[in-house]
């Protein structure tokens, strides 16, 4: 299958996104001491409109063949894709490509290409750069981004703006193309450069911006590309400006003093403050991405499925919600019921500590009488919190929770072990890559191949087949598709290799000037600048 080319870099490259999901809370500054706002680059002149952007990530990568991470703030602006999903409809828009066909059996895709587009180096785009961009995204068979584009069997240029892809499986093509990762089309002319060329702070794509400058682990200025095929307008942003700002006090203050534009997941706790603030709008969108406690399943006591399923009726999902003021809803399976392939019928757990002492009482746990190490990351309010509430009806059970708040670095060490050693419980929160139910079932829960963020360790080869079975028919049969993903579910729930805590909201706070921001969940903290306009 698809995934099995995955290796270990693309795992370490994607937990970027899997656990850095949320700015650093830290503590308030004290008393008459305010929190240091890093200076703003200058603009050329008072006629330029520019966005500051706040990153509570550092950029990891900007080689596209690598790009798995939160950097897609950037590079989907350089870069454009041959289709885009469509969160509403559930179908999907042109991009570069303004038509497409599928044959029968969903391995032969033709895409009709959008003419007249220039790359921002001056190059045509074309069906041959088509193929090159391919060519590049699948030359080593180590990078990420070899994964996603491992259907590709050949690709033929039919005409200049015709382009024919044959797979060597089923795929549903369409979904591909519109990845929010390793998608885009890059100009022929840098498509021999080495990974340090692009990492170095350069883009050569068909986007509307491309970079001007970037200095590591502090910000990364673009620019408009004046000749950009989807034209200009007044009162549109010629400049963006991505601030890296690890501080979410800092971020609430300069969003507050208009010093920036955009920022993604302004602390739940604290909305009200933003809501109340006449200079900023707040947006709190569907999203595709659940958070799961996954247990390990290959260590005891978590190799025992009564256990597991006692922990899923102890944790307390509504006062959860009630702590996050209402945002983090719990939800029903493993796929978000905002997309495809959810499960509107799968069965729930609740927060039932009677029942949780009858299924340890016939695992043969009847007091509890163990630790549970919970790794999370000390620097996303939501893991904190779920990890705090979760350990006093544990403690009830008699189990005692042994929390550990890590850095990013310090939790990928500790899960890249032995799984007997390793801790017993981690958080995870997938965005996804494109949207089909088969890339977080496959990543977070198979055992086929290097799903290597399978921290459950959960293996059942049923599961595997019928995930497999729903990505192939995904090409052609959405419903039978989403049949196959949905009993995958049902085993997930009866198995318990994870709890299911909440769906995870997408929440923006930016200025009241921006007009016309509307999120798209499938490319998740991106904001297309080209779409929108500042008020007069």
């Amino acid at each position: 299958m698809i995934k099995r080319l995955i290796i270990l870099l693309i795992a370490v490259a994607m937990l970027g996104s899997v656990f850095g999901c949320s700015p650093a809370p830290v503590d308030e500054p004290d008393s008459g001491e305010q929190a240091e706002v890093p200076d703003q680059p200058a603009a050329a002149d008072d006629e330029v409109n520019v966005a500051t952007f706040i990153m509570w990530q550092d950029f990891i990568d900007l080689d596209m063949r690598f790009a798995f991470a939160s950097e897609i703030s950037a590079t989907l602006l350089c870069y454009e894709n041959l289709v885009y999903y469509d969160p509403n409809s559930g179908e999907f828009s042109p991009g570069l490509a303004t038509d497409w066909d599928v044959n029968d059996d969903g391995t032969e895709w033709t895409f009709v290409l959008r003419e007249g587009v220039k790359f921002q180096d001056g190059a045509d785009f074309n069906a041959a750069a088509v193929k090159s961009t391919v060519e590049f995204y699948t030359a080593d068979e180590f990078s990420p981004s070899a994964w996603l584009w491992g259907p590709v069997e050949s690709v033929e240029v039919i005409d200049d703006y015709t382009v024919k892809i044959t797979l060597s499986f089923p795929a549903p093509f369409d979904i591909i193309t519109s990845s929010a990762f390793v998608a885009g089309m890059i100009s022929p002319n840098v498509v021999d450069q080495p990974k340090e060329w692009f990492d170095e702070g350069r883009c050569v794509g068909t986007g509307p911006y491309t970079i001007e400058s970037f200095e590591q682990g502090q910000r990364l200025i673009m620019t408009k590309f004046d000749d950009y095929w989807g034209g200009w307008q007044e009162n549109q942003y010629d400049k963006v400006v991505f601030e890296i700002v690890l501080d979410s006090v800092i971020a609430e203050q300069m969003m507050k003093s208009g010093d920036a534009t955009f920022y993604r997941d302004w602390p739940s706790d604290k909305l009200e403050e933003a809501v109340a603030n006449e200079s900023l709008e707040v947006s709190s969108s569907e999203s595709y991405a659940v958070m799961a406690f996954n247990l390990n399943t290959a260590k005891p006591p978590l190799d025992n499925k009564l256990v597991r399923q006692a922990l899923a009726y102890s944790f307390p999902y509504e006062q959860f919600t009630e702590r996050t003021g209402g945002y983090y809803t719990q939800p029903r399976g493993v796929i978000s019921p905002h997309m495809w392939g959810h499960g509107e019928d799968l069965f729930q757990y609740t927060y039932d500590l009677d029942k949780a002492r009858d299924l340890l009482v016939e695992a043969g746990y009847p007091d509890g009488g163990f630790d549970l190490e919970v790794t999370y990351m000390s620097d996303f309010a939501a893991e904190a919190w779920a990890v705090e509430l979760w350990s006093f009806p544990l403690e009830e059970l008699g189990i005692k929770v042994v929390p550990q708040g890590m850095t990013y670095e310090s939790m990928v060490e500790r899960l890249d072990s032995d799984p007997a050693t390793a801790q017993d419980i981690t958080p995870m929160v997938w965005y996804l890559t494109y949207v089909n139910p088969y890339d977080v079932l496959y990543f977070d829960y198979s055992c086929e191949g290097d799903a290597w963020t399978n921290f459950s360790r959960f293996c059942d080869p049923v599961f595997d087949e019928l995930i497999n079975e729903g990505f192939e028919l995904s090409a052609t049969e959405l419903v039978a598709a989403t049949e196959k993903f949905i009993a995958a579910q049902e085993i997930l729930v009866d198995e318990s290799p994870a709890v299911l805590v909440a769906v995870v909201p997408q929440i923006w706070v930016y200025g009241a000037d921006v007009e016309g921001f509307v999120d798209n969940p499938a490319y998740p903290n991106v904001v297309f600048f080209h779409d929108l306009t500042i008020s007069e």
